[in-house]
């Protein structure tokens, strides 16, 4: 939780540390520190609207081309809803955005959502990233095993260790 008051947070604790464990910051720095001392056990940063920084276009998350925002979601919590400020927010990169008065069963539901969304979703990168370097091996492994160390093989010619040690074993096994 990340909020400049300490009764916004008082209020989010209240709802959410029967779910989570809690983190509090009370301003952007101290959000950062923990979000990357902690980020791996970090489901979700929830943070209020005046910790958004300013940018020459707008508003933007602290440290916004940090990485970790593209594993972990942040929610903006607002003390009132206002059609500008949600849209300045969803631009700054926000994940969500949810007014404080918000019927904490609803938030805690669309917490809980958004983090599952998030799970899912880098799992599914991860799945993805392990696939293609399946790929990779197998497109080295179609492409050169017909290669020679001594350079006499084809379809490129290559010698040596430029032969993708991958498909260096199959020639072996295919000999």
């Amino acid at each position: 939780l990340a909020c400049s008051a300490v009764e916004s947070r008082a209020i989010l604790r209240s709802i959410f540390e029967d779910s989570y464990n809690i983190l509090e910051a009370s301003n952007s720095s101290q959000m950062m520190l923990l979000l990357e001392q902690n980020h791996p056990c970090i489901a979700a940063v929830m943070l209020d609207n005046s910790l958004l920084e300013k940018h020459e276009h707008g508003l933007q998350l602290p440290s916004k081309d940090n990485m970790l925002w593209k594993r972990i979601p942040a929610i903006v919590v607002t003390g009132q809803y206002l059609p500008e400020m949600t849209a300045a927010a969803f631009q700054a990169g926000a994940t969500d955005v949810i007014p404080l008065q918000y019927d904490p069963y609803a938030m805690q539901k669309r917490v809980q959502n958004i983090v599952e969304l998030y799970t899912h979703k880098g799992n599914l990168e991860d799945f993805v990233e392990e696939q293609a370097q399946i790929l990779r091996y197998a497109h080295n492994i179609c492409r050169y095993h017909h290669e020679r160390w001594g350079g006499s093989g084809y379809p490129e010619g290559i010698a040596g260790d430029k032969i993708p040690i991958c498909a260096q074993a199959v020639g072996l096994a295919d000999a």
